[in-house]
């Protein structure tokens, strides 16, 4: 976040409930488009209503950014939400017949789909390495890794999923705790749990 000017110009003044991201409108942003839909890593939604940082995620299967965001558009077009999930809750779209709840903090159509970290699946970042790079991971750390059941995933690409979890919780941890309308991190396959009640 701070290589990439994410982050806003002085933390120092901000209190631990507040948002710890930069405003998108200074370009330091990607907008998830084109060449970018293909990406694997970190995304993140910005209500362009309420001007605020509501969600990150991360996607690394076939498909990258492009097929993750589709599945939210689709999702928060039904009009059922069968597995309660406060994303889509909060925000249906306009064409839902969730759309007119009195509990929605806005639509999907106000959101923004940005890049926080995305590399290619076709040529894997070198901060993946033993030693050297910007992820450096231990034999240890190899191990456990090398032994996680990603669903069609091996070698490499269990590393860049690792990756996107880690990046994906690191933006977690940047939103606004009042903002954030994610319960579900998504790494929770790789044995690590998130409680947000003491982040």
């Amino acid at each position: 976040m701070i290589v990439a000017c994410h982050l806003k110009e002085d933390i120092s003044c901000i209190d631990e409930s507040k948002c710890l991201l930069a405003n998108p409108s200074g370009n330091k942003f990607l907008v998830c488009s084109n060449e970018e839909l293909q990406q694997l890593g970190c995304y993140l939604h910005y209500d362009r209503n309420e001007g605020i940082w509501i969600r990150s995620g991360s996607a690394t299967g076939v498909g990258g950014f492009g097929k993750r965001l589709k599945t939210h558009l689709e999702r928060a077009s039904s009009d059922r939400n069968d597995d309660d999930s406060r994303f889509y809750h909060s925000f249906p779209s306009k064409s839902s017949a969730r759309a007119n709840s009195y509990s929605k903090e806005g639509y999907f159509e106000y959101l923004t789909a940005y890049v926080g970290v995305g590399y290619s699946v076709d040529c894997p970042p070198g901060c993946f390495s033993k030693s050297g790079g910007m992820l450096m991971y231990t034999t240890e750390e190899e191990k456990w890794i090398s032994n996680l059941n990603f669903r069609g995933k091996k070698g490499d690409q269990k590393y860049m999923q690792m990756a996107a979890y880690l990046f994906e919780l690191g933006y977690e941890l940047a939103l606004a705790r009042k903002d954030n309308v994610s319960d579900s991190p998504g790494f929770e396959s790789c044995g690590l749990i998130f409680d947000k009640t003491v982040s």
